[in-house]
């Protein structure tokens, strides 16, 4: 694909009404950018590392529940040129509570040769929902994507004209339950945990980041470590 130019990455749905929980009440952490953005981000983090500055818009679109609860986030994480970096990256982190689309959009990558696009969510999601008793999550088949969600990659060829497209599988099934028998080690056995503290607490500074950029209108840097 080339130099990674923008990264973007979606957590959307349609759902029009409150499903009542905790999560649609003023109080800490509720919302969308903590529900949702949370994994968003640490993925960006994970992959790209910590961002120059964020500009965000965090809103309720819908206008229904407490004003103050947002249901829907566009987060916009800058990236300078820099060693191992030859053009400014952008990753758009973005959840909509209003998005009519089957399957929905997750990921668009693109590069200065090509463009990577994936659509749906992650099949344990959905799988969880069906399982026959909670030991049915270490089946083989748990958390593996069906083939109608394969990823799509579409390359510009040496003679900047010709466009080739290619199907790019996801070859392993997804592994909620790695990180709870981690969780479950670290409690018991004193094992090291897979998400470590600072891992955790650099999100969390990016959401408040967020929230303070959404709020004032304005680009926030992101100090340096």
């Amino acid at each position: 694909m080339g130099a990674i130019l923008e990264f973007e990455s979606h957590f959307d749905r349609y759902r029009p009404s409150l499903k009542g929980t905790w999560k649609d009440k003023p109080l800490p952490a509720a919302g969308a950018l903590y529900d949702l953005g949370s994994h968003l981000i640490d993925q960006a983090l994970t992959l790209f590392g910590r961002p120059n500055a964020v500009t965000a818009f965090v809103q309720n679109i819908r206008g229904v529940g407490h004003p103050d609860v947002d249901d829907s986030f566009t987060l916009n994480l800058h990236y300078e040129r820099g060693p191992g970096r030859s053009y400014p990256l952008a990753v758009i982190l973005r959840s909509h509570p209003l998005s009519v689309k089957s399957p929905q959009l997750r990921f668009v990558v693109r590069g200065t040769r090509g463009t990577y696009t994936k659509h749906g969510l992650d099949a344990q999601e959905e799988h969880l929902k069906l399982l026959s008793s909670p030991r049915a999550i270490l089946r083989e088949e748990f958390g593996r994507e069906p083939e109608y969600l394969n990823g799509k990659v579409e390359n510009i060829l040496a003679d900047n004209e010709t466009i080739t497209k290619t199907i790019w599988p996801t070859p392993d099934a997804g592994g909620y339950v790695e990180l709870f028998q981690n969780l479950g080690s670290a409690i018991r056995t004193g094992a090291m945990p897979s998400v470590k503290w600072t891992e955790a607490t650099a999100v969390l500074e990016i959401i408040e980041l967020a929230l303070q950029s959404s709020k004032s209108r304005a680009t926030m840097p992101v100090p340096a470590l």
